[in-house]
């Protein structure tokens, strides 16, 4: 969690503060937990009012504790920090604020006020919202919480609707009241589901994900994939459905009316559920993981990622390729994690002059480079292919290229890296080898070097 956290704005060492517990409550990823929680606790209160008087005076009871930890939050801070250190910093001070005005949540636990003067002091009504905006400053700062954004800020709108509008007497006509009430209602509901889902994701990216990687991965990529794909789905039509019993209709019977159009949208849409259906073979079938190296229709690379409708691949050329699910059940596919290495040819044009001991010379050379080269086969060909028209002896050295493994990361940071450059290192040994021993290249109008 601090690694997601790492580009949060965070206060420098608490000067005062030495004990690693006290440290550990005021540490930015205990904070987002909190307030994590904390937002379960308001949402399930927002979208089902009975919720204290169905599941208990718990609901109440933990989102009084987690007002009483922003509190000795903020304080704790204040103490180890100094009051001018810690209002110096403008999130500090957005924090500060939000507390206070959660404290009024307190008093009304234990004072017992009129009805009509609770409902009458919009910070009372306003406080347990405010708190929700403390996540801004997570998902506004963190690149790895980039995708929480649009969740979190649709979120924050809406608390400024109710606040200001639908718990605002005369702020909305009578006659829109139900309408407004209603389009809340269930665009909180969406929105809720819309953030279930982004969290999911988050915990696959920084939790499930790493596990698929490695010699020996611990989880399926394409199964986990498959999952995220399916969760995605469920939370947008759980979300549907959720909404629109929220607001006191009938999911089923307009699901069924809309039955109909969907299926022009269908066959609008027919590449789309094509990519789909192939996404599911894919799936069952298993011809690749995540991690292998796949050719398909012309396109060799790392697959990256596996969705429901395209997978990613990464060439060696550090591009990023969007293959449609659709390509691999019409295209032959080429697995080419079965290799244990890579072939690569490497053709010297040797100018005419040279004499046939030069030539023996030559392809002792070729196979002795390829014998001491490190990251090559044990097995490997120097022939001399051909005589062209124009008198030049072309000769071949092939060889086979190891697959990267891990002790090869100080020269070479991946596998791409090995495949482009040792060749080339084999390439001007022959060069450096061959001056030395009086070998030329064919001569043009320029030197002829080896491709």
């Amino acid at each position: 969690m601090d690694s997601v956290l790492e580009e949060v704005p965070q206060d420098a060492e608490f000067g005062r503060l030495k004990s690693s517990v006290l440290k550990f409550l005021i540490r930015e990823s205990t904070i987002l937990v909190v307030l994590v929680m904390n937002t379960i606790v308001f949402m399930s209160a927002t979208l089902n009012p009975e919720a204290m008087a169905k599941f208990g005076p718990w609901v109440a009871d933990v989102d009084m504790v987690c007002v009483l930890y922003f509190l000795f939050e903020a304080a704790l801070k204040i103490w180890a920090l100094g009051r001018q250190r810690y209002f110096s910093n403008r999130w500090n001070m957005l924090d500060f604020f939000i507390v206070m005005a959660s404290v009024p949540v307190l008093f009304s636990a234990f004072i017992d006020l009129p009805e009509n003067l609770m409902s009458g002091i919009l910070i009372l009504r306003f406080a347990r919202f405010l708190r929700v905006l403390r996540m801004v400053r997570y998902v506004h700062a963190s690149k790895s919480l980039i995708k929480l954004r649009g969740p979190i800020f649709l979120l924050v709108a809406l608390v400024a609707y109710k606040s200001f509008l639908l718990d605002t007497p005369d702020m909305i006509p009578q006659a829109s009241l139900k309408w407004a009430t209603n389009a809340y209602q269930f665009t909180i509901v969406m929105a809720s589901y819309w953030l279930l889902s982004r969290l999911y994701g988050m915990f696959d990216a920084f939790v499930l994900y790493p596990k698929t990687l490695g010699a020996e991965p611990k989880l399926d990529g394409l199964l986990l994939a498959f999952v995220r794909t399916l969760v995605g789905i469920a939370c947008l039509m759980t979300g549907f459905i959720m909404g629109l019993k929220n607001i006191g209709q009938d999911p089923w019977t307009i699901l069924a009316g809309i039955g109909i159009g969907g299926m022009a949208v269908a066959f609008a849409a027919q590449d789309t559920i094509a990519n789909m259906i192939s996404g599911v073979f894919l799936f069952v079938q298993r011809p690749f993981k995540i991690g292998e190296k796949i050719t398909i229709t012309g396109i060799t690379g790392k697959v990256v990622s596996i969705g429901l409708r395209s997978v990613t691949l990464k060439p060696n050329t550090g591009d990023l390729a969007i293959v449609p699910n659709k390509n691999f059940t019409g295209n032959p596919l080429l697995n080419l994690e079965a290799r244990n290495c890579e072939f690569s040819k490497i053709t010297l044009p040797i100018d005419p002059s040279a004499t046939a001991d030069q030539l023996d010379q030559a392809r002792s050379i070729l196979l002795d480079i390829a014998k001491s080269t490190k990251g090559l086969m044990p097995f490997y060909y120097a022939t001399f292919d051909r005589i062209a028209n124009d008198g030049t002896y072309m000769f071949d050295l092939s060889i086979f290229i190891k697959r990267w493994q891990p002790e090869d990361a100080p020269k070479y940071p991946d596998e791409g890296e090995k495949l482009m450059n040792l060749p080339s290192e084999v390439k001007i040994e022959i060069v450096r080898r061959f001056a030395a021993a009086g070998i030329a290249f064919r001569r043009h109008d320029t030197v002829v070097l080896p491709n």
